[in-house]
């Protein structure tokens, strides 16, 4: 019986950690840790960085967005302003085509549906790495994650999800987007 237990609360609670949700709110630049500031302004970017706290199911960050050679990127800090990772929008086309075949598979295995809604490429390392790819510097295969949102149809239901996958195909997280709390009331 405390097996049976122990095994449906591990059931509800892993259910709820597949849940996303995020809420981002822009700070001003004086807010940011001075450490933050001192990397992005080693990036040069092409537009203004807008500056955001974001609060998910990981807990809280400050996210630097800005544009570079007319890509999207993101880069993440925990709160005493050290990098923990840097995104780029980019397209599905531009993911070389084996890579692309080992996504499709792994997705068309979790999903009986699905439609890519966003894809960014996603890197973790050291500031000089980062910063070089950010320049435009070769990335080394291993280290490429590509974090997909998508809708997708699992079960007869459809949602969106947030799907953090390896070139290989690996899926190394998937969260289902929480519905929003809306502030109107609904009738």
């Amino acid at each position: 019986m405390k097996f049976i237990t122990a095994l449906l609360l591990f059931c509800v609670f892993s259910g709820f950690s597949q849940e996303k949700f995020e809420r981002e709110f822009r700070i001003s630049t004086e807010e940011v840790p001075q450490k933050a500031q001192n990397f992005i302004k080693q990036i040069e970017f092409d537009k203004k960085v807008k500056w955001y706290m974001e609060e998910s199911q990981d807990g809280k960050a400050i996210e630097a967005k800005s544009y570079k050679k007319n890509y999207k990127y993101s880069v993440e800090f925990d709160l005493k302003g050290n990098v923990l990772d840097v995104e780029k929008k980019i397209k599905w086309k531009e993911i070389e085509s084996s890579v692309r075949k080992n996504i499709e598979n792994s997705l068309k295995k979790e999903f009986e549906k699905f439609t890519i809604r966003k894809i960014q490429v996603q890197w973790k390392s050291d500031e000089e790495t980062l910063l070089g790819l950010i320049r435009g510097d070769k990335e080394n295969k291993t280290d490429v994650l590509y974090e997909i949102v998508l809708k997708g149809r699992k079960e007869g239901s459809t949602s969106l999800y947030e799907v953090l996958i390896k070139a290989d195909g690996t899926i190394i997280k998937q969260l289902k987007f929480a519905p929003s709390n809306s502030l109107n009331l609904e009738f």
